[in-house]
């Protein structure tokens, strides 16, 4: 949940990507002293650059990329007195070249994947796309309020499971994560789930509320009303990823993830959004303290954008500060809200690549 320039400027760039770009360059320059250089460039599919340096030096360079891929180039390189030979191969990478029948498509492992706030939004989203990630004899552990939603959920993904041929086991836990007694059922749940042969567990800390916007930061004297608040964004959140560690300590072989779904607004202050940017923004340090404490685990702190959901509405009607309620209106009107399945893609690719440096705040923008 956020707004602002940063939004606006870079929901173009998501765009961008999904589209085809031709574009022509040429350069010209010369050197007085020996040679002349001749450049041209073009961007399509496939980049070719080719250039020729007339008297002494010849230089030629072929590229090929998709558009999601880093490209990596083999190169080798002669030299004498008056001629250079550069010559660059493409290194076949995952994903630049069709896939032979021995190779399987990236996943997550034999996984017991724990999801907060699964119920809707974007929980909901995340254990759709994550159950496919995961190999056949894994967990899904989903915890939300509305036990009803939970369960036609769980109905889904296990019949989702079975038409493709694998083994899912997904279990729900009706809660509300603001009370002691449900953490300690989601863990059981988990421990419940677990399996000796499992190499990977996941931890989604999505679960969360918007808390009263419609007030500005002088109004909240109540302290009962801002524990309540923290006690479900914060709180909860500590303690249950604490007694998901100690469930599943660290061993050879398996590995632990923990992400906690953030926002611009942990980094960027909102009038009247007090309760919510304090949750945000004590989560993150909350995460960032644990992967400075535990260098085993992956930590993550995920920012998904503006997205189009139950929350966003609220903010649409509730907020106080008016260029704030503007901001959303006009984002909402403009369609620059992104689905909850576009976001999550990024994340499921953040978790797939595993290279994001344990502890960060990571923008979808920035993926």
């Amino acid at each position: 949940m956020a707004t602002g320039n940063k939004w606006i400027h870079t929901e173009e760039k998501i765009q961008e990507e999904e589209n085809t770009h031709t574009h022509t360059h040429t350069h010209t320059h010369t050197h007085t002293h020996t040679h002349t250089h001749s450049l041209s460039l073009t961007h399509t599919h496939t980049h070719t650059l080719s250039l020729s340096l007339t008297h002494t030096l010849s230089l030629s360079l072929s590229l090929t990329h998709t558009h999601t891929l880093s490209l990596s180039l083999s190169l080798s390189l002669s030299l004498t007195h008056t001629h250079l030979s550069l010559s660059l191969s493409p290194v076949p990478l995952c994903g630049s070249r069709t896939m032979s029948s021995t190779e399987r498509a990236p996943d997550l492992g034999r996984a017991l994947c724990v999801i907060t706030g699964a119920s809707r939004g974007f929980g909901r989203t995340a254990a759709r796309q994550m159950s496919r990630l995961l190999k056949p004899s894994s967990a899904l552990v989903l915890a939300a309020r509305s036990g009803d939603e939970l369960r036609a959920l769980q109905a889904e993904l296990v019949a989702d499971a079975e038409a493709g041929g694998g083994g899912l086991l997904v279990e729900v836990v009706p809660a509300d994560l603001a009370q002691p007694d449900a953490l300690e059922r989601v863990v059981a749940a988990s421990a419940r789930c677990f399996r000796p042969d499992m190499d990977h567990v996941i931890l989604l800390n999505n679960a969360a509320s918007l808390g009263d916007v419609s007030r500005y930061a002088k109004s909240f004297t109540n302290m009962a009303e801002v524990d309540s608040y923290l006690s479900l964004n914060v709180s909860s959140s500590l303690c249950l990823t604490a007694s998901f560690l100690q469930a599943f300590p660290q061993r050879p072989g398996l590995r632990r993830t923990v992400i906690n779904l953030s926002s611009l607004c942990a980094v960027q202050p909102f009038r009247s959004w007090v309760l919510y940017c304090t949750g945000k923004a004590a989560r993150d340090m909350m995460f960032r303290v644990l992967a400075e404490e535990e260098p085993d685990v992956r930590v993550l702190n995920y920012s998904p954008g503006p997205l189009d959901t139950d929350m966003q509405m609220l903010a649409r009607s509730r907020t106080a500060d008016p260029d704030i309620k503007k901001s959303f209106s006009n984002m909402f009107a403009q369609g620059q809200l992104l689905t909850c399945e576009a976001s999550c893609t990024k994340l499921v690719k953040l978790l797939l690549e595993d290279n994001y440096v344990s502890g960060a705040h990571v923008d979808i923008y920035d993926v």
